[in-house]
C-alpha cells in the first residue's frame, strides 16, 4: 500500500507532534518535512525512516487510512 503526505500528517497530529519536532528528530529541515506532508506519494525508504522516528508501523498508517483519519 502506498502512503501519502496526508497520512503522515494525520499520524503526526494524533501523536501531538509538530513538523519542527519531527523534522529535528529526522535531521530534516521543517521546510523539507512540510513538503513531504504535501506529497501524493512518499518513497518507502522515507516512510520507514519517519515511522521509526514516530515509533509507529506501516500497519498503524494503514489502520489510520482505513479510518479516514
Amino acid at each position: 500500500m502506498e502512503f501519502s503526505g496526508a497520512d503522515l500528517q494525520n499520524l503526526r497530529l494524533i501523536k501531538k507532534l509538530t513538523q519542527e519536532g519531527v523534522a529535528a528528530k529526522l535531521g530534516f529541515t521543517q521546510q523539507y518535512y512540510s513538503k513531504l506532508e504535501k506529497k501524493e506519494r512518499i518513497d518507502t525508504a522515507i516512510i520507514e525512516k519517519i515511522l521509526l522516528c514516530l515509533n509507529a508501523t506501516k500497519e498503524d498508517l494503514h489502520v489510520l487510512k482505513q479510518l479516514g483519519g
